[in-house]
Parts: structure tokens; sequence; C-alpha cells
């Protein structure tokens, strides 16, 4: 039996909390014992404990500035006295989040001879100190293009440059089942409290942010009104924290849906929580994004058997096969996503096809056991060094 500590710097349960769950739901309990270190106050730290997870208030989200030096000692000597107390064997990162205020930590796990984990899930650059931190651990990067970034060459190098076969790629996953289908009455029941009928139903699942271009979304529905009649809009999702600057910006979604028309035309759902069942009601999935690592919705989409229309950004090149899961698109421009939109809407059989062609590429690549397969490897691999 392995003690296993996993680092949760997150106050909500997004993407990297919810793959966490799903691989801590899966893994090994006779061979892995898992502690889980999160701010106790977040709505993660509460989500775990809930699903009868060990879950240690800890202060792990301090940005590195001099007034938090001592929030910072603090928060080490409480992990260290964890790892000591439990005998932890290995230390799992599951985001990286201001990693220098755990900077003396990571030397005391060094010094143990503690093995180390860090899971990069972002597009951002890691600064040279932030790397430094990461040499002497494993690196999980969720698609091949984030490690690409990871490995730049840059002139920190001699000092931080980390060994290229100890960054690997482990594609996220999902687990696949729980978007295989509904009942007819349950999809019954959804089209009816969204007053759908006979329409095909065009749908973006996403918070709602700047980022993922919900306005762009909208502009391209604008083009395929006028083209296509029969179809309704769905936006999935709401704001990630409802900070002033969020909100602002879907008030500006919701003024355009009216400038462009759309409003009879336009289905806001705000958050949902069934959103497995609610993707059902999509004939076509679109992502308009301007960053997006590794979206799993797109896995999802796929898992439902739905065809996607995204941009052919990071690593979502490398889930989506141009043409025959779904069209990657390579402008910013709403006319280049309504072009390939409208031709998926006048063509049911090849919507089918692709989205068939896709449930089968996510069955290959991004089932969820196959990912938890490849974690227990990588920790059987570290603990017997």
């Amino acid at each position: 039996m392995h003690n296993i500590l996993y680092l949760c710097p997150s106050e909500n349960m997004f993407g990297a909390e919810q793959s966490l769950y799903q691989l801590l739901k899966r893994l090994n309990r006779d061979k892995y014992a898992i502690f889980i270190a999160a701010p106790g106050d977040s709505k993660a730290a509460r989500f775990f404990l809930e699903h009868g997870f060990r879950v240690v208030d800890a202060d792990i989200v301090i940005p590195p500035r001099p007034g938090n030096i001592f929030r910072a000692v603090k928060t080490t000597l409480r992990l260290m006295h964890l790892v000591r107390k439990n005998r932890i064997s290995l230390v799992h990162f599951n985001l990286i989040a201001y990693p220098e205020s755990l900077l003396f930590f990571v030397l005391f796990l060094r010094l143990a001879g503690i093995p180390m984990v860090f899971h990069h899930r972002t597009h951002y650059p890691q600064k040279a100190l932030q790397r430094l931190i990461m040499f002497r651990g494993t690196v999980i990067c969720v698609c091949h293009a984030t490690r690409q970034d990871f490995l730049v060459k840059r002139r920190s190098d001699p000092l931080t440059r980390p060994r290229s076969k100890d960054v690997i790629t482990l594609y996220d996953s999902r687990e696949l089942e729980r978007f295989k289908g509904i009942s007819p009455d349950e999809l019954a029941k959804l089209k009816k409290d969204f007053r759908l009928e006979n329409q095909a139903v065009v749908g973006i699942i996403a918070a709602i942010d700047k980022f993922k271009r919900q306005d762009r979304f909208l502009y391209a529905a604008r083009l395929v009104k006028e083209k296509f009649n029969q179809v309704k809009f769905m936006i999935i999702g709401d704001t990630y924290y409802g900070v002033p600057e969020e909100l602002a910006y879907k008030q500006k979604v919701v003024e355009l849906t009216q400038e462009l028309r759309l409003s009879e035309d336009v289905i806001f759902t705000g958050f949902r929580g069934d959103v497995d069942k609610l993707i059902h009601l999509l004939d076509l999935v679109v992502l308009t994004s301007d960053k997006d690592v590794f979206p799993g919705v797109i896995i999802e989409a796929m898992a439902a058997k739905k065809c996607v229309v995204a941009p052919a950004i990071y690593g979502i090149p490398e889930i989506i096969e141009d043409n025959k899961t779904g069209f990657l698109i390579d402008s910013p421009d709403p006319a280049c996503y309504a072009e390939k939109i409208l031709e998926l809407l006048k063509d049911p059989a090849r919507r089918a096809e692709m989205g068939e062609a896709g449930y089968l590429r996510a069955r290959r690549l991004f089932d969820i056991d196959k990912h938890v397969s490849e974690v227990e490897a990588l920790y059987r691999k570290l603990l017997l060094k």
C-alpha cells in the first residue's frame, strides 16, 4: 500500500478538478491510499469530502508576494507534517498554481526522496522559477502541444530545462459511458422543457467567458440562420466565478443576441449539472474559443456521437480528426464556422457518420479507464526507483 498526496489548489470543480475526481474514483484502493490537500473553504474541498475522500485543509493558493512569506512557511510546515505523519510515498500536484510558494516544500520532498508528479494543464508558459521547481519531478502534459510548449528552448535552460524523458503526455479523459445516451422519455421531456420541436439544434457548451467567444458563436449563428431557418441555438453554461468582468461579458453576449435578431432562436440554459443528458438535444456541438488547451467537452460530444466544429488551436487537433470526426477551423472568422455548420446541418447522414467515427476515436484514445491505467503505470515506475 502506497499513500499518495494530491495537491488541489482550486476554488471550484472545473475541468482539472473533474479529471482528478475521475482518476481518484477509479484508482486501485488496494494499492493506493488517497490524501487530498486543498483550501478548506473551496468548492473542490467540499466536493471531495462529500464523495468520501480524506481532505486536509491547506492554504496552498498563495500569490508570490513578499507579504505572503509567513503564509508560505506555515503551509510548508503543515504539508511536511502531513507527509511525515501519513508516510506519503508520492505527491501529485493536480494543477500548477503559484508553485513558487511551495518551493521549500518541493525541496523537502526532493531531499526526502519522495517522487513528485506535476500535472501541466494550461497553455500559459511556465516562468523560469516554476520550471526549476518542476525540474526534478515528472511533468504530465495533457496533450502533445502542451508538452512542446513546455520544452521550448529558453535562455534559462542551463538551470531550469527539465529532462525531456521526465515530461510525458497523458491525454485527459472522460467517463464515456455517461454520455452514451438517454431514454426517449428523458429526451422528450428535455425537448418540452426547452420548447424544441422539429428544429435542428446547434449548441456551445462552455463557461461564458471572453476566451470562449460566445459572441463569435452568435455571429456564426446569424449567418447560419439566414440560410437554414429550421434551427435553434443553445448556449450551455454560465460564468466561472460571477465576477464583474465575467458578468459584463455575459451581458454583452445577451445584448448581442438581441442586436442580431436572434432572441427567439437562442436558448441560454445557465449552468447545468446534466450536460450528459442535455448534449443529446444537440445535432451539432460547436466551440469558438480563442484559448482552449484540451477541452473535455469535445471528448464528451464524441462519446455522445455528436459531430464537432472547433478551432484548430493547442491540443484540439489531437482530439478531432479533421473531416473525419468533425471540422477544424483555422480562422477566427465566424463565416468559416457558419460554412461548416451549414454543411453538416444539410447532410444528416454525413453528420451521423462523423459522429460514429468520433465515438470510436474517443473509445480508443480518451476512455477514463485507459487514463487510469497509464497513471497507475507511472506511479509504479516512480515508486520503484
